[in-house]
């Protein structure tokens, strides 16, 4: 008797002291998270290895490695252990709204062999290495948590990746460049630093700069500024007809790399023609058709330049007929007496420095 009295004060006196321990004092798996991004760096110390029932993530860490954009995913999977279903409770994520999972998991349960799969997503900019958790609580079993660690590069933005425009022979050729660049508070803004023959077949016209602050959540502490860059760029000398490809190599401060891109300038003919091929089909030997090609000018509002002259080459398969004037060419095709296909060019000589215009003519003869 005297000795069960013993272990029931003994005991009591356990339940007490457990019952006025701190939050520190508890087993750290059974710890509180918390919900704002007070205790980050608490958080972040638990990886889903702690897990011995319930629930089970794969993988234990998701490594991104390093990142140059503010929002990232990262795939993950959720079974159970053992063979009784499990209910998520709920899932407390971390940095306000910053990371989310999909789909909900409140209230699902999952059941044993069934596993599903989840995917979490990161929306915050942040400089250095950074980790995404988490928490996922189920019944039965302990806390789980999704744990995503990357590391975020400084960002920087060009648009457009591919400089691509079009002129009429003789207009002006310009286009713009925009870069856009995120960076801690103390560090320099963006520049520019570079030669002008760095700019290839341009030449700058304008460079504006802006900065401003960038927050995207209200929890962050650290501030972020965001730069843009606008650069008008010119054509340097006037180019002749056709494509014409270089590039632009744009060189920055801040030890960043030098960003080169590619140009494409497609010069046009004042004048272009309907149909860029004129094709009539198939034709028996010998057959005669008569075809026009109708010519329009680029400025709807600018006269039809005059025409000095039209020359068909062969032209025992292509002959100019009289009645061609500045908008219109009218021509006779023959088709030669052997089968197969045939071709002729058809080029039109104008007054003044602007260059020929050549229009193919082709058929089969069957």
């Amino acid at each position: 008797m005297r000795k069960t009295v013993q272990y029931l004060v003994l005991l009591t006196t356990s339940l007490m002291m457990m019952s006025c321990a701190s939050e520190s004092d508890l087993p750290y798996d059974l710890a509180p998270l918390a919900d704002s991004g007070a205790n980050d760096t608490f958080i972040e110390t638990r990886t889903a290895t702690q897990v011995t029932s319930g629930l089970k993530v794969l993988p234990e860490t998701l490594e991104m490695g390093e990142v140059s954009s503010d929002y990232v995913e990262g795939s993950f999977t959720i079974s159970v252990i053992g063979t009784e279903p499990v209910e998520i409770k709920s899932v407390k994520h971390m940095c306000c709204g910053a990371v989310t999972v999909k789909p909900e998991l409140a209230g699902k349960t999952i059941l044993p062999n069934k596993p599903i799969d989840v995917v979490m997503a990161v929306n915050k900019r942040k400089f250095g290495e950074f980790s995404a958790i988490a928490q996922v609580t189920s019944s039965p079993g302990i806390p789980v948590n999704l744990v995503m660690n990357m590391n975020f590069s400084k960002l920087l933005d060009i648009g457009p990746e591919e400089i691509l425009e079009k002129a009429v022979l003789g207009e002006s050729i310009e286009t713009a460049v925009t870069a856009q660049y995120l960076r801690k508070e103390d560090e320099e803004p963006l520049e520019l630093i570079q030669d002008k023959s760095d700019f290839g077949i341009f030449k700058p016209v304008s460079v504006s700069k802006k900065s401003a602050r960038f927050v995207r959540h209200p929890d962050e502490t650290e501030q972020s500024w965001r730069d843009t860059i606008e650069i008008k760029l010119a054509a340097k000398d006037p180019m002749p007809l056709g494509m014409h490809q270089s590039h632009l190599l744009l060189k920055w401060n801040n030890n960043l790399s030098p960003t080169k891109l590619p140009a494409r300038i497609d010069i046009l003919h004042v004048v272009k023609p309907r149909v860029r091929l004129l094709f009539v089909g198939a034709v028996s030997p010998g057959q005669i058709l008569t075809r026009e090609i109708s010519l329009i000018v680029h400025d709807k509002d600018a006269k039809y330049p005059n025409i000095d002259s039209i020359k068909a080459v062969p032209d025992d398969v292509v002959n100019v007929n009289d009645e061609s004037n500045n908008e219109n060419i009218s021509v006779t095709i023959t088709a030669p007496s052997e089968t197969g296909r045939f071709s002729a060019d058809v080029t039109i000589d104008f007054e003044g420095d602007l260059p020929d215009l050549v229009i193919p003519v082709s058929g089969i003869v069957k």
